[in-house]
């Protein structure tokens, strides 16, 4: 990664709905600039023709579509686009039903309605927008009167016209639930997917893969704010004895038992990692020196008082100090590094690593803040 380049860190699934977001988008820009120049022909055709206030009705219609097109250029203001064109397109569709249009065929452009409206502005507002439709459609068409409205339709068209728009409508919810559903279902899998590919299986901590990236937006907050950060490199002493003694089952319990520290030990800001083996990576964000020091400190002595039940029979050597009475007990060693001026993420993790062989080589179960000297 670039110096101060901003690491990606969006998620696949939040990518997935963006990407939806930007397919609606587009195909709610081809249809409204199609309808906005059919509507202009139509318009002035139908002026030619005489009708005049049916002819003014389309030109505003289209004039309105246009508005929402060059706002959403200029503003990329999306709901807001979204909006206008289906308040024009719902008004326009009761206009074209309330008049028949010309030889009362114009009720037949209103088929598209629940089509396009569930798909651009989803299945359930969608469902409210086709209800309130269908029963402004059904009082239109059969009772015209109380809008004060002459039916142009013959009593043979309105039923056929109503009980076709309703299957026309029932079978647009059937569609979109069915592709959301599909939707919904892809998205689940790939959020389990991304959990996955970030998490140790293990330990539930963060993996080697997701703290590296962790790391590089530290370095880049580092670089445009010099905010501070410190990573603890902490690993398990005699851990090798434990998984020959007790087996590796007994490993694993013990390695699930020092993330559980982990996990409710560092603050909301901090992540623990599993960076391999017996071996954690624990970054420290926006922290000082003394706060490092002590969150190391922590995590070592909750180490130290750990007692994990273990199924064996088979005592511990003299000088083996990882299990007694059929309980492995654990130390760790700790290496601290802070981000310093002048160094840079691999230099940090390098000190760490450093700090974390000497606190073993010191005799283990300690804390290295060599880094701070």
């Amino acid at each position: 990664m670039k110096k101060h380049e901003k690491p990606a860190s969006q998620g696949v699934a939040d990518k997935v709905q963006e990407e939806e977001h930007r397919r609606r988008t587009r195909f709610l820009l081809l249809f409204s600039a199609s309808t906005s120049v059919i509507l202009s022909g139509i318009g002035i055709k139908v002026l030619l023709n005489g009708m005049l206030g049916y002819g003014l009705a389309l030109l505003t219609a289209s004039a309105v579509t246009l508005f929402a097109l060059v706002q959403y250029h200029l503003l990329k203001r999306r709901v807001l686009f979204e909006n206008i064109t289906v308040f024009a397109m719902s008004a326009l569709i009761l206009l074209l039903v309330a008049t028949g249009g010309e030889k009362g065929t114009a009720a037949l452009w209103s088929y598209i309605y629940p089509l396009l409206i569930t798909y651009v502005i989803g299945l359930r507002r969608g469902i409210i927008y086709c209800t309130l439709m269908y029963i402004a459609l059904f009082t239109i068409v059969l009772v015209p009167e109380v809008l004060g409205l002459q039916s142009p339709y013959s009593d043979e068209f309105k039923l056929r016209y109503l009980l076709s728009y309703l299957f026309t409508t029932l079978f647009s919810f059937v569609i979109e639930s069915s592709r959301q559903a599909s939707s919904d279902e892809l998205l689940r899998l790939g959020k389990d997917i991304e959990t996955a590919s970030r998490m140790d299986v293990l330990t539930g901590l963060a993996n080697r893969r997701h703290m590296q990236s962790l790391l590089d937006e530290a370095e880049y907050d580092y670089g445009r704010s010099e905010t501070d950060y410190a990573v603890l490199m902490v690993d398990v002493d005699h851990f090798k004895k434990v998984n020959d003694r007790y087996g590796h089952s007994a490993g694993d319990v013990a390695l699930q038992s020092l993330a559980s520290i982990f996990a409710n030990g560092l603050r909301q800001t901090d992540t623990a990692s599993r960076w391999g083996g017996e071996e954690f990576l624990v970054l420290l964000r926006s922290s000082s020196a003394s706060d490092a020091l002590q969150i190391a400190e922590r995590i070592r002595a909750e180490t130290e008082q750990l007692e994990i039940p273990c199924d064996t029979d088979v005592a511990a050597d003299e000088d083996d100090t990882t299990a007694t009475d059929n309980v492995i007990r654990l130390t760790v060693s700790v290496g601290v590094a802070l981000r310093h001026q002048g160094k840079s993420l691999d230099a940090t993790l390098l000190t760490a690593d450093n700090c974390l062989y000497q606190a073993k080589h010191a005799g283990r179960n300690r804390v290295c803040p060599q880094a701070f000297e």
